[in-house]
Formats: structure tokens, C-alpha cells, sequence
């Protein structure tokens, strides 16, 4: 039987869909009999499974980019007693570490076009700056890169042509599974309109590039068609207080059928989506997209942005414009079978008529 051991530098890691994905390999990792040895660097923020035992030890960090440099500096000095570092946060090492270092790559900001990265939230920008600059320069400390999808390789050649060492596509998503008896006791968020027959679920963070603002607007056009379907959106008050508080005006001036649930755990957010009709995807860059792979492993139908990253990891029902809140309303009304009026169009005998008449 091997006896591995293996070094998981993840110390930018706390929330969103790194911190699930972390989270379900902490939990295989400490069942695997082939691997005796763990050490994680983590975020201080970060809270690991419940279920873990002492095989995985943690060795948390203060978030602070002092100390996040210095743990780069920690793991060269200890790498040379494990086999494999996995640098799972997305940047790459300052320096070259004695053992083999895999880089798994999952924000396709740091590889996208300058243009896409300076479309994001201006507070963000300059952290994805310094991101972008720690990943192009010290990109060669790694033996291999992992990335989540065929896209994100087509980006990733592109922007680093001259990498030479293995990119491998090695994307995964934690075991589904929800019983019956889970699914039955969710505290299901009442909707306004308690006659509504359709739902659609859009499990996201508040970044720019989620695009909800689109997404309200789309809502707000669906209004005024007279259709007032349930949303359920899942924004941190937190986290992202300037949209939470958007979405719950928008919802409340506008009389729409929006409930910002806020962070919920993954099983609830695996129960919204085996109740509700469609799950809604407008975001705009993915390196993954782990709800859509999820719905389509669900049988969910999907309405998402028409863009590479859906259909590497699934088959949407129907697709729209991202860019365009019409598209995505229209998306929403094909959905559910509503034939909006045709638009008004006058001949040109009508139209003349209209220079001399009011």
C-alpha cells in the first residue's frame, strides 16, 4: 500500500464555490488509505468539515498579505517532506518547492483579458492585479496546472502559450445528496405571490461578473408582461451589502416575486434546487460553474448565458443574451410558454400618415 503525504497550500480560501470544493476534498482526502499524511495552510476564516479527524492537520494564517507572503516561505521550507504540494487557491508558489507542485487553477479571472477583468467591480480590481502579476511571474514554480473545464484550458494556452509543463483538465464536484426527509424540512422562504406556479433559483455570490443586476432588470420586464415568477437568489447581506440592498429595493419598489435567501448552506442550496422549475444562470465568466453541472446531474432545466463555459460541464434548456436583461426575460417567458405581443411595426402609408396627424 502507498504511504503518501501531501502538502494543501490553501490559504486565500474561506468562501464561495472554492471553499465547497475544499471542503469535499478535505473529506475524501481524510478517508483515503493511500494517503497517510496531510498538512493544510488555510485562511484563518476558513471552517473545515466537522467530520474530519486528526489525520488532516491545519495550520491556519491570518489573511493579511504580510502573512500570506511568509506562508509561501513556510511550505518551501517544509515541502521537501511531502510528495506532492497542491496549491489549490489559484497562485503558484514564490518559490520552488522540493516536492512536485500542482497548481489548480479556478478563477478565470486571473487568465481572461484585461478588458473582461477591468469589467469587474472597480473595489476588487486591484487585488486581481496583484493576482494576475504573482500568476504570470511565478507561474514557473509549478510542475503541472489543473483546470475545471475545456474552456478555461483554451484560455489558460492562450494567455501562456510558452508553458510548457502538463495543464491537465481535471474538473470534480462533491457527492450529491439529499434525503427525502432533508428535501421535506427545508423552511421554504415564502414567495410574494402565493399563486405563482413557476420558480427559478440562481445560487450565487454577489460578485460583478454573477450579473445580477441584469437579472433584476429582467425581472422588472417580466412585470410588465404580467408575469411575476419566484426568484430566489442567494446574496450575502455580509458580504455584499450594496447588492442586497439593490435586490431588496428593487424587489419591494417594483412589487416583484425576489427572495434573497442570503448564505445558505450546500445542502439547502441543493434542496432550492430539486424544488424549484429551472435554475437561472446569467453570469457573464466561469472557470467552472458548479451549480450548472449539478442541475444537469439533477435533470434541472437550465436557463443560462449563452457562452462556452455552460456547455462544458452541461446542456441548457434555453439560452440568452447576458449582456441584454430583454434576452434573459424572453428566456424566462419562453420558459413559460408566454408569447409576448408581436412588436408594433407600421407600413410606410402608416408612417406618413404620422407626419401630418398626432
Amino acid at each position: 500500500m502507498s504511504n503518501h503525504s501531501l502538502l494543501l497550500f490553501a490559504n486565500n480560501i474561506h468562501s464561495g464555490g472554492a471553499n465547497i470544493l475544499l471542503g469535499s476534498l478535505l473529506t475524501s482526502l481524510d478517508v483515503n488509505s493511500c494517503i497517510s499524511r496531510i498538512l493544510v495552510v488555510c485562511d484563518n476564516r476558513y471552517i473545515p468539515p466537522a467530520s474530519l479527524t486528526s489525520k488532516i492537520v491545519f495550520y491556519p494564517i491570518n489573511p493579511s498579505l504580510p502573512n500570506r507572503i511568509f506562508s509561501y516561505y513556510s511550505i518551501y521550507r517544509i515541502s521537501r517532506y511531502y510528495d506532492v504540494c497542491l496549491c489549490f487557491g489559484n497562485l503558484p508558489p514564490i518559490l520552488k518547492l522540493d516536492c512536485k507542485t500542482i497548481l489548480y487553477l479556478h478563477n478565470s479571472l486571473l487568465v481572461c483579458s484585461l478588458l473582461k477583468l477591468f469589467s469587474s467591480r472597480l473595489k476588487i480590481i486591484p487585488r486581481l492585479l496583484y493576482e494576475r502579476i504573482h500568476f504570470a511571474f511565478f507561474l514557473r514554480n509549478a510542475d503541472q496546472v489543473f483546470v475545471q473545464s475545456k474552456t478555461m484550458f483554451n484560455i489558460f494556452k492562450k494567455a501562456y502559450p510558452r508553458f510548457f509543463n502538463p495543464v491537465h483538465l481535471r474538473p470534480f464536484i462533491p457527492y450529491m445528496h439529499v434525503s427525502q426527509s432533508n428535501s421535506e424540512s427545508l423552511n421554504l422562504v415564502p414567495s410574494k405571490t402565493k399563486s405563482h406556479s413557476f420558480s427559478f433559483f440562481y445560487p450565487a455570490s454577489g460578485e460583478y461578473h454573477k450579473n445580477h443586476l441584469n437579472l433584476l432588470i429582467a425581472w422588472k420586464i417580466l412585470s410588465s408582461y404580467g408575469l411575476n415568477p419566484c426568484l430566489y437568489l442567494t446574496v450575502s447581506r455580509i458580504d455584499y451589502p450594496k447588492l442586497f440592498k439593490q435586490i431588496s429595493d428593487t424587489s419591494s419598489s417594483s412589487d416583484l416575486n425576489i427572495v434573497n435567501l442570503g448564505s445558505i448552506s450546500r445542502s439547502d442550496v441543493l434542496c432550492y434546487m430539486q424544488l424549484s422549475d429551472a435554475l437561472i444562470y446569467p453570469s457573464t465568466t466561469e472557470s467552472f460553474g458548479m451549480p450548472l453541472a449539478e442541475s444537469s446531474l439533477e435533470k434541472l432545466p437550465i436557463l443560462s448565458s449563452d457562452l462556452d463555459y455552460v456547455y462544458d460541464v452541461s446542456i441548457p434548456f434555453d439560452t440568452f443574451n447576458s449582456c441584454s436583461p430583454l434576452s434573459i426575460a424572453h428566456c424566462v417567458m419562453r420558459f413559460l410558454k408566454h408569447k409576448p405581443s408581436p412588436p408594433f411595426i407600421m407600413d410606410t402609408s402608416d408612417f406618413i400618415s404620422t407626419l401630418f396627424h398626432p
